[in-house]
């Protein structure tokens, strides 16, 4: 069986408690600790960081947290703004960002995005997350929740706009369409086919949701599209020796591709039911303690199938 090569962790619900919750230093701390062993080693896995948040707010987060430049072949590099963009660096003053929807997706996406942004908000006097600048994210008003919100910006899209929607119901066409794409650039295809491909799907944009936004962007963008473009691209990895962790449906996307799928204790019992039935697992604590757990784990054995006799610590 493979080894792990690669491990997605999202931030809200995961690395972070829940919403109001504050962070125990003890446990960053010893994520830290963990998150510095791999980093040290050259052999051990990658960890990479897989959020709905802007690019922006994952530098910060990535230097506070410690995963920053390392003594590594290849760049560090994460997942940001739900998969539309992925922030690359070897140090703080060599860093850029790649716009995956400007690669990839059939739209112009500025202006296409700027309508959309305004007839949501006057659709359902939602507000809108500040300092994305590559998709869109909404928070529910007072009194509504994030799957009422999802529905209706749903509804405003395809209803209003006429676009055509793949919601997180069908992240497994999203799947298939990044590992289709994914092969196009193995394959050193241009970007102009692999934009052919995306129209021929005829889907407009991609929604889905955490536990405290809804977040839209541009098919064939999602967490699964980032985190293929740093495995592929970057980091040279098959999916197959991937490892995602996560908590709610706005993580499904990552799970669908990656071989281990991993829910922490606190997940949604939607997403603790999809994790199953992917064959994934869940921790036995919740957030960053669960996660620190998983890394313990994989840092001693690398092998999958060794991951696997010996998980009974660590996931329920």
């Amino acid at each position: 069986m493979p080894k792990i090569k690669l491990i997605t962790i999202d931030i809200d619900g995961t690395l972070y408690p829940e919403k109001g919750k504050v962070m125990d230093p003890d446990h960053i701390a010893g994520f830290q600790k963990a998150v510095r062993r791999f980093l040290e080693d050259p052999d051990a896995p990658v960890p990479v960081i897989c959020t709905g948040k802007p690019a922006a707010y994952v530098e910060g987060f990535a230097e506070a947290y410690g995963l920053v430049d390392a003594p590594k072949e290849k760049p560090m590099s994460h997942v940001c703004e739900a998969g539309a963009e992925v922030f690359v660096y070897n140090n703080w003053q060599h860093k850029r960002y790649i716009k995956l929807p400007d690669l990839f997706s059939k739209h112009d996406i500025k202006d296409k995005m700027r309508h959309i942004e305004n007839l949501i908000k006057e659709k359902t006097r939602c507000t809108k997350e500040e300092g994305k600048s590559t998709s869109l994210s909404f928070n529910p008003p007072e009194g509504k929740s994030v799957q009422e919100l999802y529905n209706e910006i749903r509804e405003v899209i395809q209803d209003h706009l006429g676009y055509k929607v793949l919601g997180m119901e069908n992240v497994g066409m999203l799947s298939e369409t990044v590992h289709e794409i994914t092969g196009m650039m193995k394959n050193n295809a241009s970007i102009e086919d692999i934009k052919k491909l995306v129209v021929k799907k005829e889907i407009d944009f991609f929604i889905t949701h955490s536990s405290t936004a809804v977040d839209i962007s541009a098919f064939p963008t999602g967490k699964s599209l980032g985190i293929a473009y740093i495995a592929s691209i970057i980091q040279k990895v098959g999916f197959d020796e991937m490892m995602a962790i996560g908590d709610t449906a706005g993580d499904h996307p990552a799970f669908e591709l990656a071989g281990i799928p991993v829910g922490v204790a606190n997940s949604s019992q939607q997403t603790a039911a999809f994790v199953k039935a992917k064959g994934g697992l869940i921790t036995k604590r919740p957030s960053i303690q669960g996660v620190t757990d998983v890394l313990d784990l994989v840092y001693r054995y690398r092998n999958i199938e060794d991951i696997m006799r010996n998980k009974e610590d660590v996931f329920q």
